[in-house]
Order: C-alpha cells, then structure tokens, then sequence
C-alpha cells in the first residue's frame, strides 16, 4: 500500500514532528509512505518525500491572500506540479494535516483528489478546514462557522485580508469541496476538535478521534544541576509558557500570582526571547529552546506546570509537563482538558483567574510517587508510537473500503 501525507512542514515544530513519527510507524509496519511538504530543517535527500513550492512563490501566496481576503486559493503551479508528482506516485490514501502556509492551492488539490476516487484522510490540528479561514474561534466567542460565516471577527488576525472579508465564501467552498470526496475520513487529535468538525463541513465524513504522542522516552522524570544552576534550590517552582502568561488577556492572572507568591515560590515562565526581564516580583524567565532534552529537564525541576491557555486544539506541552512528573493546572475549554490527569491535575473555568491562583500559590512540592503516576499515565494515553500506529490500521482500513 502507498499513503501520500501533505504537510506545511516535515520534521520541525508540532505538525512537523508528528508527520514524520506517522511515516516512521508506516514505513515499520510495510507501507510505502512519502511526504509533500513546504519547509523543513532536515536534509532534503534523507526525506522520504518531496518539497513543493520555494520561498518566491510562498511570499506570493502570503501577499494575495492579504489582498484579496483568501488563503489556500493560490500557488497554481505548485499544486499542480503536486497532482504530477501524485499521478506518478499513486497512492491508495492521502493523508492532509495543515495546508494554511502559503504552498497549496486547496481548490485545486481537493477537485483533483474527488475526480481521481483518492481516499482522503484529513487530520484537524485545528480549525482551518471547517471555517472561513480562521484556525480557532473560541476566543472570538463566534459560532458563525456553523452556518455561513459572515462577518468575520477575525479578518485581520488568523490570516489578514486587509481589504475583503471573503470568509462566507470560503466556507461554503469547503462544503462544496469536502463534499465532493466520496471516501472522506476525518480525524481530530481531540475530542473536542472532532466534535466541533462533526457539526458542519465533515458530518457526512466518517470521523474519528486520535490523539497526538509525545516521546516518553525522553519526556520523563528527570536528574539535573538546572534547578541548581538557576538558584533556585528550595523553591516551589510554578511553570508555565510565556506566550500564554504574558498575553494581555491573561493580564489578571499574572499579577495576581505575581503580587501573591512567597519568597520561597517563583513562577518560571520558558519561551521567553523579550529584550528586556519582566519586572514583576517573584517572576523570571527562560529563554526559547527546541531542545527536548532541555524542556523535559525545565518540565523536572518544577512543582505544577500552569498553562493558562484558552484555545488550544490539544495542548502537547500539557502532556510533556506531565510526563515529566509535574502535575498540571489548565483552562478546560476546547482539548485542553483532555490532556489533564483525572486525579493528580486540576482543570478550571476559563476565565476563572482567581480559582486558577489559587490553586497555585497552595501547590505543594511534588514527591516521586506523584510522578511516577502522571508518567505512567501520560506513557499509556499518549505515547507517540502507540497512538501513531492508529493511523497505520486506518489507513490499511480505508485502503480496502470497497
């Protein structure tokens, strides 16, 4: 069997990493497997695959979008070129994950999928598939995806068009578009996402939920001098991202805990590349790192991971935290609360700032049994190679549909 898999990138960041972990459980268990992508760190000649478009004609893509309003609608040639490399490649299933970076034409892609009878499996990270172009609407407070998204809330954020709001006619695209496949899989890497999918563009699709891994061979507990190194021995240490802490809508949050913690307790906010340290008290920072090794050490050597995230398809730094042995605090709107431990971790209101803080500044030091639990847990619900391999049986499943 040959599976085609089409990403915006290959081996780099969350998408990227997790295309290339469904290859490998492919080509392990025999099926030829090749990947289309637009941007990847890795050695061209060492992937399995092929590049398709080049910076000129992404830059393109990005500045036609922005004027007339839709993103997916260019880069002709190098969709085209695609269906080539298809036609030659023949594949028994095409796997989609996220085409929204500039390289694909998805009105081109998905006639052609429908007139050649291609099986397509479409993985949603997040929204862009069954909206009028937005990624996530929850924080918008918009529902308009469900009927015909006119006036869009979001016109100039997710993917700006400064000068038309296209976005009812980009929905009603996607209908038309996913409606025309007639072999059409849906999978979600939450519940939530799944849900939300089943309710508009792919409810007549077969769909179903798979949720994302993490390497638990790294993500674990772990020894280091880190703790140490920062100078903060005999602290309890609250982690969390600084993308979300620092976002003015969580502004409340923040200084609440700031104002409130003890000298014996630091929040320690990583992923932090500010010119300048924040001043707020009992708060520092730790720079932005790719490095896994270094992450599952930061995820080690602190006492609750605090993600006050309020939109998120299915938080991978929720699940790596936890695998690391460190009880999680999260907001439980969309998959968020899907990633949180029963017992050992809390899921609050969104919004609820002050539940949020208090919880906390009363967190208590974790203890070994603690995380011995949490990377047990997490090692059984989402470790890469046992959740990836359900694509291999889906796509074996979809394969021999009639």
């Amino acid at each position: 069997m040959k599976c085609l898999i089409i990403n915006a990138t290959f081996g780099d960041g969350s998408t990227g990493t997790i295309v290339r972990d469904i290859q490998q459980n492919c080509l392990r268990s025999g099926i030829d497997c090749k990947v289309a992508y637009a941007h990847s760190s890795q050695p061209q000649n060492e992937i399995k695959g092929w590049k398709i478009g080049n910076l000129f004609s992404n830059k393109l893509h990005a500045l036609l979008s922005r004027i007339n309003g839709k993103h997916g609608y260019f880069s002709y040639l190098t969709t085209l070129r695609l269906t080539k490399i298809i036609d030659e490649y023949q594949p028994d299933i095409i796997n989609i994950h996220n085409l929204h970076s500039n390289f694909i034409n998805l009105g081109i892609l998905l006639n052609y999928v429908a007139q050649k009878d291609i099986p397509l499996l479409a993985t949603l990270h997040d929204c862009w598939f069954f909206t009028g172009g937005c990624v996530h609407f929850t924080n918008a407070n918009c529902d308009k995806w469900l009927n015909d998204c006119k006036g869009c809330p979001k016109k100039k954020l997710d993917t700006p068009a400064y000068f038309k709001d296209c976005a009812a006619e980009i929905l009603a695209d996607r209908h038309r578009l996913f409606g025309n496949i007639k072999n059409l899989t849906c999978v979600g890497v939450s519940e939530w996402i799944t849900s939300q999918a089943r309710q508009t563009v792919f409810k007549n699709a077969s769909c179903l939920t798979i949720h994302n891994g993490i390497d638990t061979t790294i993500f674990q507990p772990k020894t280091s001098t880190l703790k140490k190194d920062l100078g903060l021995e005999g602290k309890t240490i609250i982690l969390g991202p600084a993308s979300k802490w620092l976002d003015p809508i969580n502004s409340e949050l923040l200084h609440c805990v700031s104002n409130a913690l003890s000298d014996n307790r630091v929040l320690l906010l990583f992923g932090y590349n500010g010119k300048n340290q924040l001043n707020l008290p009992n708060v520092i920072t730790y720079p932005f790192t790719t490095s896994k090794q270094q992450l599952a050490e930061l995820y080690s050597i602190a006492d609750m991971f605090a993600n006050c995230s309020r939109e998120d398809t299915l938080s991978s730094i929720n699940i790596e935290a936890q695998a690391c042995g460190t009880p999680l605090v999260t907001y439980d709107n969309t998959g968020s609360k899907e990633t949180a431990h029963p017992e050992l971790s809390d899921c609050v209101a969104t919004g609820d700032y002050q539940t949020m803080a208090r919880i906390i500044l009363n967190a208590p030091q974790k203890n070994a049994g603690t995380a011995a639990k949490l990377h047990s847990w997490v090692a059984e619900h989402f470790d890469k190679d046992k959740n990836y391999r359900q694509y291999v049986q889906l796509f074996n499943h979809i394969a021999a549909r009639p």
